[in-house]
């Protein structure tokens, strides 16, 4: 029975599709959770679980991680993308389509951690524009039309690609030689976001420069 992971009893594990639970280790699909917070995007494993066999009260609990920007748009993309949304080619609108799917399920993203602001539209277009093309592509030479969007790499964001949910490994911008850390662009887009910015354009500006200033030139 040990080797058997979840409540239904499977003996087929795909760590990229289940969550571990951080006493037994045994995994566990996100469907067959109980909790009534579990999410219900696709691919969504950002959460710390502990199954109910291993909670001390025999209650499963399960806790949202913090999620960054580049998480939350990497999942968004990835869900539009495997839901069938009808996109262009693969590409998706950054407002129509990836700020809505944002906005509506902004609750399942943050929780009640981080407040919903008339700005966060030129916070994601500014991830969006920092990420290309490493972890996002536009769709501009393809389509000949500039705000269309994928993932480079068709698949949902690991909580393990990020280092314990901080991208702290500098990742380097082919062309730019560019090193960049996420948790600090992250940070740098969330305080924009909060400040009383007039336009969307005037984020999407200050954030590209002020992520430009936070870089660092390769040695």
């Amino acid at each position: 029975m040990d080797s058997l992971h979840c409540y239904c009893s499977t003996a087929d594990v795909d760590p990229t599709q289940m969550l571990q639970c951080t006493g037994c280790k045994l995994y566990f699909h996100p469907g067959c959770l109980k909790s009534s917070n579990r999410s219900t995007l696709v691919g969504d494993l950002f959460f710390k679980l502990t199954c109910d066999r291993c909670s001390p009260d025999n209650v499963e609990v399960l806790e949202r991680l913090k999620m960054q920007w580049i998480q939350v748009i990497m999942l968004t993309l990835y869900n539009l993308h495997v839901g069938g949304t009808n996109g262009k080619l693969g590409y998706f609108r950054w407002r129509e389509h990836i700020c809505s799917f944002i906005d509506k399920h902004w609750t399942t993203f943050f929780g009640d951690s981080r407040k919903r602001t008339a700005t966060f539209r030129g916070t994601v277009a500014g991830v969006l524009s920092s990420g290309c093309p490493l972890l996002f592509q536009s769709g501009c030479s393809k389509l000949g039309e500039n705000g269309w969007w994928t993932l480079t790499t068709m698949k949902p964001p690991s909580p393990a690609d990020f280092g314990n949910q901080q991208f702290s490994k500098s990742t380097i911008f082919p062309g730019w030689q560019l090193h960049v850390q996420w948790n600090l662009i992250d940070t740098i887009l969330t305080g924009i976001e909060n400040k009383n910015v007039l336009s969307e354009n005037n984020v999407i500006q200050n954030s590209a420069q002020k992520i430009t200033k936070k870089t660092y030139l390769t040695q």
